[in-house]
């Protein structure tokens, strides 16, 4: 068995939603900064870089844990369509806003 055991409890669920706004807010910075490092890309095209970025992310840390954990193939693929439509949809408003060189 894998399992993360909290001997306190979860605490506030308001500051988990905190760090969960900021740790995104963070990573939209860094792909923001990646995207910005792009040049001649349509609109189109930076928003697919990023949803392709968001499933690089989701290779890199779901398919080891499907591999070494055992964790069930659907979830594994719930959570790389996940990664992927929620950086195709930050996409949307980051390609609109960061325009390439």
């Amino acid at each position: 068995m894998f399992a993360a055991v909290r001997t306190g409890g979860f605490g506030s669920y308001a500051r988990g939603l905190i760090i969960q706004l900021l740790s995104l807010m963070a990573a939209a910075a860094l792909l923001t900064w990646l995207l910005l490092q792009t040049s001649g890309l349509s609109y189109a095209r930076r928003v697919v870089f990023l949803a392709v970025v968001g499933l690089a992310s989701s290779v890199i840390v779901d398919l080891p844990n499907w591999n070494w954990w055992g964790f069930s193939g659907a979830y594994t693929i719930v959570n790389l369509v996940d990664f992927t439509l929620m950086w195709l949809f930050a996409g949307f408003v980051i390609a609109k806003v960061a325009k390439s060189r």
